[in-house]
């Protein structure tokens, strides 16, 4: 007898959700039965880089902005 399984457990939705909302699909990947545990630990670390790399070019790019006098917070 095969168990159905979960469809937010199948690979294309939890490669789908990684793509849209980057780390918070985590918890999916950890779930999912379809990825082994090597894969699912490489994943993590790629995304939570990918993830501070982002976060890191942001606040770069805030600087720079207001070298030349445009201050994002201004109301």
């Amino acid at each position: 007898m095969t168990q159905e399984q979960a469809w937010y457990l199948k690979k294309s939705v939890v490669w789908t959700l990684i793509l849209a909302v980057g780390p918070l699909a985590l918890p999916l990947v950890w779930l999912s039965p379809h990825f082994s545990r090597t894969y699912k630990t490489v994943l993590t670390l790629l995304l939570l880089l990918l993830t501070a790399f982002m976060i890191y070019g942001g606040l770069m790019m805030r600087d720079k902005l207001a070298l030349y006098g445009i201050d994002l917070d201004a109301h």
